[in-house]
């Protein structure tokens, strides 16, 4: 399975999605990198006071495409997304979620 990674892109767009292939010339230098399934995260806020949730909306809403290509130029950096961040990521596409190991108990209560 393909890493959830998060881009900064040069437009100051910030793209969360499955690093599927990193291209490179013929020195060894990445020229590309290839995710699936992008999303754009964007801030959003109810109201003025209210708190700020991060929406997830497809890269490229209107085309046929479940991967996208980056030319390296136009990334700035890329890092790990948070854990709350992949989780989201992963619940928003469909993915396999990870749950916490958490103990489990019972209680069993016997009326006298």
């Amino acid at each position: 399975m393909a890493d959830v990674k998060l881009f900064r892109l040069t437009t100051g767009e910030d793209v969360i999605g499955k690093l599927k292939e990193e291209i490179f010339d013929e020195n060894g230098i990445s020229t590309h990198v290839v995710l699936e399934q992008p999303f754009v995260i964007i801030p959003q806020q109810e109201a003025p006071g209210k708190p700020v949730t991060l929406g997830f909306h497809q890269y490229i809403p209107y085309g046929k495409c479940d991967e996208v290509t980056f030319k390296q130029e136009n990334v700035v950096t890329s890092v790990e997304p948070t854990d709350e961040l992949t989780k989201t990521y992963n619940q928003n596409t469909g993915n396999i979620v990870q749950v916490e190991k958490q103990l489990i108990t019972w209680w069993i209560f016997i009326r006298t």
